[in-house]
């Protein structure tokens, strides 16, 4: 299946004003990108701000901030993918990236103008206060505030670790069918491990954090001094556990690891690139009882706050609540615009 070449939608002009890219110089790289006779063009832009910081015996290790800023062209003809990016912005720096990206395609076109109109975008988080705009210092605070609260817990913690990441992330994506959404994605998390010793040299590890899209008052009420408590708590806890039996076990998986397991396992089998190319597991099984009845596996984009949780994924799509696997029935897979067009399906 090939992408429909002309003419490209004419829909109301978005207003020219964005903070990461002028809109007139993004359609005119979507219409270099198309120059060569692609089908399909798309622009992404991104502006990431993060800031990391360490605590280590009680001493802060590391703390670092930056900020990037990029700009990536995608040309598409059939199966065949052009893409080339930038970090230098002047504009003869970018029309050259779009320019590389077309060269995916081997005939020459005249594009008509890309008119484009704003993707109405949902609201799965609220940040008042960008995490990039926090001094440093009050994150750092953090870190400092978790270490006395998990060595005052108990005297046998005796090594406490903590950690603090954030990440303001702008991006604008548009594409040659005339979408445009842009959209601020701020995330941070912090977490402690602690360590507790025992008799005769016995040591325990306790971890605990957390996060998500979320801004600075998060910490209000996930307070640093409850993160190292629970941490603290949890290396105290298993001081003089005994080893499990040995053996085939019926086990009961708690939320959070569980997760990456299941991702590692069967997102990636359920990808539609590798459901195309026949080489997963799940390929033709559309429909088919593939895991126990009790299993269910839902791709939810869609929690208020949550840590994988998106208004705008970066092909321009709204997040959304997708159920893969139901009572162990399989309902769907994971598309992205190139393989959800090549069989035609909806990304």
């Amino acid at each position: 299946m090939r992408y429909p070449c002309s003419p490209m939608p004419r829909k109301r002009k978005a207003s020219t004003r964005s903070p990461l890219l002028p809109l007139p110089l993004v359609e005119r790289l979507l219409s270099a990108a198309m120059s060569r006779g692609a089908e399909f063009a798309e622009v992404y832009v991104e502006r990431n701000t993060s800031t990391a910081a360490m605590l280590d015996e009680g001493s802060i290790k590391s703390a670092q901030s930056g900020s990037v800023t990029g700009v990536g062209v995608r040309a598409i003809r059939g199966a065949q993918v052009g893409y080339a990016y930038s970090d230098d912005l002047d504009e003869a720096a970018l029309l050259r990236t779009a320019q590389t990206a077309a060269l995916i395609a081997d005939g020459n076109r005249e594009p008509g103008p890309v008119n484009m109109s704003r993707t109405p975008l949902p609201t799965y988080y609220q940040v008042r206060t960008p995490l990039a705009s926090i001094d440093v210092a009050r994150k750092i605070e953090l870190l400092q505030q978790a270490d006395s609260a998990a060595r005052a817990y108990d005297r046998r913690v005796k090594q406490v670790t903590g950690a603090y990441a954030d990440q303001t992330r702008e991006i604008l994506v548009a594409n040659t069918l005339g979408h445009l959404a842009e959209d601020r994605q701020d995330l941070c998390r912090l977490s402690v491990q602690c360590v507790a010793f025992g008799k005769n040299g016995e040591r325990r590890t306790g971890f605990y954090g957390g996060g998500g899209r979320v801004d600075f008052r998060f910490f209000e009420d996930f307070s640093p001094g409850q993160v190292g408590r629970e941490a603290a708590r949890q290396a105290v806890a298993t001081l003089g556990a005994v080893p499990a039996p040995s053996g085939p076990q019926t086990v009961v998986l708690a939320p959070g690891w569980s997760g990456i397991l299941l991702h590692e396992a069967v997102g990636h089998g359920l990808e539609a690139d590798f459901i195309r190319k026949g080489t997963s597991l799940f390929a033709g099984k559309l429909g088919e009882k593939v895991a126990s009845e009790l299993v269910t596996v839902i791709d939810d984009g869609t929690v208020a706050g949550g840590r994988g949780s998106i208004n705008v994924d970066d092909e321009g799509n709204p997040g959304e609540r997708k159920v893969l696997i139901e009572n162990g029935v399989l309902k769907g897979y994971l598309y992205d615009h190139l393989n959800a067009k090549l069989t035609g399906q909806r990304s």
